[in-house]
């Protein structure tokens, strides 16, 4: 008898599956078995929604603190002071979404994929513009031949950790924008961004065993 692999879904089997189709064969017993093959793990999303949540609760913190202690650029203190109030709608936001992110059963409207994915299209899109404002006034913030009496390496530092944590939070909102679009194009056959968002984290993998 020699093994063969259907896969239920749009995704082509990798040569290391076709290879291990004798192994499976002897796995399963019967002449039709199936076992739950893991295509998007809801770990992927859970890790960069968190990601994206730590990035944004510590870009709060040093959006406020660098706002109301920068005293050389003339919109520095604007564009962190929007940068705090962001990062807290943001990780608020993103915490009620990380709430619904392994729910394959629910139908409520936060776990719908298309709700995920607007979110973070429209966190990318604000933290990059957030993130070059910034940039445009950390030159001035960190021109060390102002006399300031030294406070300008702090206010420079405050500025900088802002910017930085400004830049992840839009970078790991984009990549968490991909893996939800990458998991609902999965299965061409399903709902896609109006199903659930943890609706494409299995696939199924069918051993047939041919005489």
């Amino acid at each position: 008898m020699t093994g063969h692999i259907k896969f239920q879904g749009q995704r082509p089997l990798s040569l290391l599956e076709e290879i291990n189709a004798p192994r499976m064969k002897r796995r399963f017993g019967q002449p039709h078995e199936s076992f739950s093959w893991s295509i998007m793990s809801s770990k992927a999303r859970t890790t960069f929604y968190s990601l994206t949540l730590a990035a944004a609760v510590l870009e709060t913190a040093f959006g406020f603190l660098a706002a109301f202690t920068v005293q050389v650029s003339l919109y520095m203190w604007i564009f962190t002071l929007m940068s705090g109030i962001a990062s807290g709608i943001t990780w608020i936001w993103v915490s009620v979404l990380l709430s619904y992110n392994n729910r394959p059963l629910s139908s409520h409207t936060l776990a719908r994929a298309s709700t995920h994915f607007i979110s973070f299209v429209v966190f990318t899109a604000a933290w990059l513009a957030i993130s070059i404002m910034i940039t445009t006034q950390l030159p001035a913030e960190c021109n060390f031949e102002t006399s300031y009496d030294g406070l300008v390496y702090a206010w420079c530092a405050f500025s900088s950790v802002a910017l930085a944590f400004s830049w992840l939070t839009c970078i790991f909102s984009a990549v968490s924008t991909l893996l939800v679009h990458r998991a609902s194009r999965i299965f061409r056959s399903g709902a896609g961004l109006a199903g659930n968002v943890a609706q494409s984290d299995k696939g199924e993998v069918i051993v047939e065993l041919l005489p």
